[in-house]
């Protein structure tokens, strides 16, 4: 974190709208309770009174010494067990009512109340308040891989270790799965909030320990700030949540809310509408970006990536229109049209004599549509297209999003023939038993590792323990982000079997694309180097 974040993060910030420090303004549920504790504290002591006057109000010979005694301390005791019962009921049942019963920490209620409050405390003087909600990364994996136990401990102490870093005017809450919110009142300017954000992942990086294993947690973290990005108390956290989903969607890590990337914003709204007339009108096209066999130089492949040709703004990349897709249900219809178009694009390159695979990337959601094997089946047959000419990657988050389901379409996808690949393999928590178990042919090691790897030795180290790995599995190893000669070098002696990245080539026009492997063909290939290892499993290179 650079060093005035560092300073933001850490410098003192005032609060003339709230308590002393240490102490907050009770939520009126709270308040209610106290009521009914002092309502139990009244009666004890406005009985006897009552029983004193309905004394007076009686002959003397129907009011004796014992009846008096009696009386009064039945009162007594009436108002004592309506004291204890109304602060052990209530006081169990509201604590119940405003906090997480795993972790402790106030719930959405009493944030929601917390944060009504510190709203009305800006409007009388001023202030700003901030609010961040954290999404765990990757959370879901931890469960599917360890346990619910596993993740449950490592809910609590995500809970404390937050808890610990903040001021103890501001609230730490659990919103229900992973999710986290903290309510920073009178946090001053957007800058200081961001801070807080930063220094709270900070505080995550270090694992947590269940059982003697040691697991990494990362979090997303969406920022939006009071009359800035909301005025109440509902608004506000609906953009906090909306910018936590981009940060967590483009590994941001921070990200403050921008109407621009609402999809309840008109702008958003209107590129929804569009987007479904986009796949009537073929303007999402497709590129490709070759995969070349390090043994042999050969090109062995490409994937394909979608484009939307927009007819007033222009190229748009997936990262904009793509989650619009996976969160209103036309991921579906714009997979199907994916699949179409590369299919059609490798009975092409068939027919001119250059078989090549295809992959194409399947979202979590196409992994729960029990439907798409029989849908891909049908293309295949329409475009007359080998079963090992497609390969469909999926994420380790996506099939850990539903693992029994997934690994029961991706059988059946399997069954067909189809390659199956792990994409961005060694960043999830896909354990050896689940990777040996998966229809797997191929993984793709993840690029975060591969372009640092020539600087970072542990990275370098990753990369050639998850080659070794895959291939005593019997699978083939693509390195994705090659993007210097000196990657490809090392790589080459590490004996992984494919690369794919930007020193090879972008991703590029069907018409580049077969400009690129003539000229390819013409150089003669000599910029890749020619080590030992296997090529693609299950196909012979194919020089173009």
């Amino acid at each position: 974190m650079p060093d005035d974040l560092s300073r933001a993060a850490d410098a003192p910030r005032p609060v003339r709208s709230m308590p002393e420090p240490g102490h907050r303004r009770r939520s009126r549920l709270e308040v209610l309770g106290g009521a009914m504790v002092g309502l139990g504290v009244g009666m004890g002591l406005v009985f006897p009174a009552f029983l004193e006057a309905m004394r007076i109000a009686t002959p003397a010979d129907a009011w004796s010494g014992k009846s008096r005694v009696a009386c009064l301390t039945a009162g007594v005791l009436v108002g004592g067990i309506n004291f204890l019962l109304a602060r052990l009921v209530l006081g169990g049942r509201l604590r119940h009512a405003l906090h997480d019963a795993l972790t402790g920490l106030p719930n959405r209620a009493l944030l929601n109340d917390r944060c009504s409050q510190a709203l009305r405390a800006d409007a009388r003087e001023g202030t700003t308040t901030g609010v961040l909600l954290f999404g765990l990364d990757r959370f879901k994996e931890i469960n599917g891989t360890f346990g619910h136990h596993y993740g449950d401990e490592v809910l609590a102490q995500v809970g404390a270790r937050l808890t610990g870093v903040v001021r103890k005017v501001d609230t730490v809450a659990r919103l229900g799965g992973d999710e986290f919110a903290v309510l920073l009142p009178d946090v001053g300017t957007l800058a200081n909030a961001r801070a807080v954000a930063a220094k709270l992942r900070a505080a995550l990086e270090t694992p947590f320990q269940v059982e003697g294993v040691d697991l990494d947690v990362e979090a997303s973290v969406g920022v939006a700030l009071s009359g800035e990005h909301g005025k109440d108390a509902t608004t506000l956290l609906r953009h906090a949540d909306i910018a936590m989903h981009v940060a967590k969607v483009r590994s941001f890590g921070v990200f403050t809310y921008d109407p621009a990337v609402d999809e309840h914003s008109p702008t958003k709204l209107a590129l929804l509408g569009d987007l479904r007339r986009a796949l009537d009108r073929g303007e999402l096209v497709l590129y490709y970006q070759p995969q070349v066999n390090i043994r042999t130089g050969d090109i062995v492949g490409a994937e394909a990536l979608v484009r939307w040709q927009h007819p007033e703004r222009g190229l748009i990349f997936p990262d904009e229109f793509i989650p619009l897709a996976e969160h209103t249900g036309l991921i579906g219809p714009l997979t199907r049209h994916v699949l179409d178009a590369a299919l059609a694009q490798a009975r092409r390159w068939s027919d001119a004599g250059r078989p090549l695979t295809v992959s194409v990337n399947l979202s979590a959601r196409n992994l729960l549509d029990e439907g798409l094997p029989n849908q891909v089946a049908e293309l295949l047959a329409a475009h007359v297209v080998a079963p090992e000419l497609l390969e469909l990657e999926v994420t380790e988050t996506a099939i850990m999003t539903d693992p029994v389901r997934a690994q029961q379409v991706l059988e059946k996808l399997a069954a067909l023939g189809i390659r199956i690949s792990i994409d961005d393999f060694g960043v999830g928590y896909t354990s050896l038993g689940q990777l040996r178990n998966l229809p797997v042919s191929e993984l793709k090691i993840d690029r975060s590792f591969v372009t640092t790897m020539t600087e970072d030795p542990s990275n370098a180290l990753i990369v050639r323990t998850v080659v070794d790995l895959g291939h005593h599995l019997g699978l083939t190893l693509v390195a994705e982000g090659v993007e210097t000669a000196q990657a490809l070098t090392v790589l080459s002696g590490l004996g992984c079997d494919i690369a794919q990245g930007y020193h090879l080539a972008r991703p590029i026009t069907v018409a580049a694309f077969d400009s690129w492997c003539a000229g390819r063909r013409i150089a003669g290939q000599t910029d890749v180097p020619t080590p030992k290892g296997p090529g693609r499993a299950g196909l012979a290179p194919i020089r173009p």
